[in-house]
């Protein structure tokens, strides 16, 4: 029961001292993610910076830490990393344009009059 009170003590008093010297915790969102600072600056050393968020997609993706995909990629590109984590393509890269919409209608033109012609076999005369 000391050791509670005695605790409890110090946490109080030291409280408003920290609160005195500006001391700052920042449980955040570091950047890329939520990934810590030194594993963004070990990616972007070794990583061109077109492909840094990728590293962290992937890494998401195949739940590893970011240094790995960095390392794959260091040895075979893109290909290694989707091979060896199972990352699939999609994930890493979207269209840049939406796919084209498809109206379905329920009426066609009709077809041709050589239609018929043309899908049905040719008529062999054997002779």
């Amino acid at each position: 029961m000391r050791h509670i009170a005695l605790a409890a003590a110090l946490a109080a008093f030291a409280l408003p001292l920290l609160a005195d010297w500006n001391v700052q915790v920042n449980i955040g969102s570091p950047p890329y993610y939520g990934y810590a600072p030194a594993e963004v600056v070990y990616v972007e050393r070794y990583v061109p910076a077109y492909d840094v968020p990728l590293v962290f997609i992937a890494a998401r993706h195949a739940h590893v830490r970011p240094v790995m995909i960095v390392q794959a990629y260091r040895l075979g590109g893109w290909d290694r990393v989707c091979s060896r984590y199972r990352v699939p393509r999609h994930v890493l890269y979207a269209p840049l344009v939406p796919p084209p919409a498809v109206v379905y209608s329920p009426y066609s033109p009709p077809y041709p009059k050589h239609y018929r012609k043309a899908f049905k076999p040719h008529k062999r005369h054997c002779r």
